[in-house]
């Protein structure tokens, strides 16, 4: 089975050894390629440097593989265009007879978690986890993703609270292992205290959110009301367990993929008493949503509240929210949320107290 490595790289040849297999092995076996470059090439376009030049390679299922070279001669270049961790600049990369060497971003990563496996020179291993921990990841967070779309990981000096593709930080770790660790969960935003906690490395800050809250305990008076805005209220129907399906379509409700997700996740966090949801209905539609989708610590913390467009101005939602805060203050809980800047105004209104402030950092690969 020819191993074909066109050798005018830079500065010297790749190498490419493949093991014998007897033909014993090889009956059955099919012929397609796993892995093939055509006429590939990589030119870093930072300082023009031509890394790959029209390689060919071929690889069959079974193959074993050792490129060798002289240092600086594009075998890391080779391996992560491989990997999926670059793109060329010309030619194509054929994997599994699909061609994915100008994918997405987005794309290349989720191939990267279901058909690659990686090892690293400088290893790339997250620490406080084991070796076998390390190795094992890459299947826990398939079959989180799948059946537990709220994920946690704890270590050493760091916490992530991970729902949907948006990471909560609590605590430090290395930046670049950070960013790896957070791509590899497929997440394209994490919050966190910039004091605290460096960003992931290549991410960039989006916004600042200010915490809102309350003491556990403390209770706020309910907005004042016009007549108009009491006989509004008054003529809707509270709904203190909504099923979670109409809440989701309500929330996102052109985003399907999100709703999905939401849905998914909503389920999940209700059935371990994690989320609490309150809506109010007007003919039998959802008009109010208002929820805490994250219980644990003596903290609830609120999010995903929205008014009709038609009963906004008129205190439906604020008045929602405050009586959810109550309620959970009344319990023991202490309501915290997330206020983006234009927010900050209606929130101080209702009572809420100041309590610091996140950083949002955002995943470039996201923006493909």
């Amino acid at each position: 089975m020819p191993i074909n490595v066109n050798t005018n790289l830079r500065k010297a040849h790749i190498h490419g050894m493949i093991n014998m297999l007897s033909a014993k092995d090889r009956v059955g076996r099919s012929e397609s390629a796993l892995l093939k470059l055509i006429h590939a090439s990589k030119i870093y376009a930072k300082n023009g440097i031509c890394a790959l030049n029209a390689v060919d390679l071929t690889v069959q299922d079974g193959d074993y593989i050792s490129v060798t070279g002289a240092s600086g001669s594009g075998k890391s270049t080779l391996m992560h265009i491989l990997g999926l961790l670059d793109s060329l600049t010309d030619g194509e990369y054929l994997l599994d007879g699909a061609a994915v060497a100008h994918l997405p971003a987005k794309q290349r990563a989720r191939l990267r978690s279901e058909k690659i496996g990686f090892v690293f020179q400088q290893f790339r291993l997250l620490t406080g986890m084991t070796a076998l921990e390390n190795v094992a990841l890459p299947l826990a967070l398939q079959l989180l993703g799948k059946a537990q779309p709220g994920r946690f990981f704890a270590g050493p000096t760091l916490a992530l609270d991970i729902g949907g593709r948006t990471a909560w930080a609590a605590g430090h770790a290395n930046p670049e292992e950070l960013a790896s660790f957070l791509n590899f969960c497929g997440c394209r935003a994490v919050i966190l205290d910039e004091a605290e906690c460096p960003p992931p490395v290549g991410w960039q800050k989006t916004c600042d959110h200010t915490i809102f809250g309350l003491a556990a305990g403390e209770q706020l008076p309910l907005p004042a009301q016009t007549e108009a805005q009491k006989a509004l209220w008054d003529s809707l129907t509270f709904v203190e367990d909504p099923a979670s399906g109409p809440v989701a379509e309500n929330l996102f409700p052109d985003r399907p993929a999100r709703r999905d997700d939401f849905y998914s996740e909503l389920c999940t966090k209700r059935s371990r008493g994690k989320a609490l949801v309150w809506t109010l209905e007007q003919g039998g539609n959802i008009v109010c949503t208002v929820g805490a989708y994250a219980l644990c610590n003596g903290q609830a913390y609120m999010a995903c509240g929205q008014t009709a467009e038609a009963l906004r101005g008129q205190r439906v939602g604020g008045r929602l929210i405050v009586q959810m805060a109550n309620a959970l203050s009344a319990q023991g809980d202490q309501p915290v949320f997330l206020c983006s800047p234009e927010r900050v105004h209606f929130y101080t209104q209702l009572g809420f107290h100041p309590l610091g402030t996140l950083a949002r950092y955002e995943s470039p690969i996201g923006k493909d």
